[in-house]
């Protein structure tokens, strides 16, 4: 969405949503906002040990053990995947139209 409002170039992958995009995403972002932090508060007042909500708890570990394992693992192997499949999708094709790639429905390996 920052690129939208940027004059950096956006490169689309196989497919878009057209003009409706950016409100789509927009909207998705602040629903997506209001709703990880409403699912973070307590059910009842006033907050005790059986009835407070540990999802605050369990979010925080898993977004730590996420960042240690990209640091140490996955930074080396990952290369995202927009990059390499827009080039097997426009490399796939041949000069009459068959396609060279996998079938449609297969995952492409980055």
């Amino acid at each position: 969405m920052m690129k939208r409002f940027t004059d950096e170039p956006l490169k689309y992958g196989p497919w878009r949503l057209g003009r409706a995009g950016t409100w789509i995403n927009a909207f998705s972002v602040c629903y997506l906002v209001i709703t990880t932090v409403f699912s973070f508060f307590p059910p009842d007042l006033p907050v005790t040990v059986s009835n407070m909500n540990y999802s605050a708890l369990v979010f925080g570990i898993v977004i730590i053990f996420g960042l240690g394992h990209y640091a140490v693992f996955a930074r080396k192997r990952y290369t995202g995947p927009i990059g390499k499949q827009l080039d097997t999708l426009t490399s796939s094709h041949g000069h009459n139209g068959e396609t060279k790639g996998p079938p449609i429905g297969q995952h492409v390996r980055c």
